[in-house]
């Protein structure tokens, strides 16, 4: 048998080891959305040596993880993100079955559990190429309300083109760039 436990000061959130969700049970929390008071199912909180946590994760300053039998942890993805594997990078359909088994699909996913909506998956070209722009990528804390990112992408491995978000990046709601001065390869397009 094996096990980890974390330990980070923050509010719900989704913690996922290989795939599996390491929570279970839910709590309903009430929030304020466009000056209406909205009830929303989520995680309970992460356990934590304090009582409830204020602030959230952007005001950790630490994890502790610890782990126990086999569980050994070799790359650790957290925030606002959808990460993969290196192992499976030159391969769109598998980084995006990989994106959806994580996610919160009720079909293919954890639902309440996973790390993503899915609706954030990568754009393919014949099967393992990325789409040079990809339309939809996963918002973050500096991003437009409802609105995720369009984004140059290298077409071999789906990481953002020049690896600047400022760069390659723009709001979805105000997406007006084509790549195809950038991160458009025809060489890839005449080989596949």
């Amino acid at each position: 048998s094996s096990g980890i436990n974390a330990e980070w000061p923050l509010r719900p959130g989704n913690w996922l080891y290989n795939g599996q969700p390491l929570q279970e049970g839910s709590q309903n929390i009430t929030f304020r959305k466009k000056g209406q008071e909205a009830v929303r199912e989520r995680t309970l909180y992460v356990p934590s040596p304090d009582g409830r946590p204020k602030g959230g994760a952007a005001d950790a300053t630490k994890i502790k993880i610890q782990t126990t039998g086999s569980a050994v942890i070799t790359r650790l993805a957290f925030g606002r993100c959808i990460a993969w594997p290196e192992e499976i990078t030159r391969n769109c359909t598998a980084v995006n079955e990989w994106i959806l088994k994580r996610s919160k699909s009720i079909v293919l996913g954890h639902e309440l559990y996973g790390a993503n909506v899915p609706t954030y998956f990568m754009e393919c070209y014949n099967d393992t190429l990325f789409l040079w722009l990809q339309s939809k990528i996963h918002p973050d804390e500096k991003s437009i309300p409802e609105s995720a990112y369009c984004c140059c992408v290298n077409m071999e491995t789906g990481k953002l083109f020049s690896g600047d978000k400022n760069v390659d990046c723009q709001s979805s709601k105000e997406c007006i760039q084509s790549c195809t001065s950038t991160s458009y390869d025809a060489d890839l397009i005449a080989g596949t």
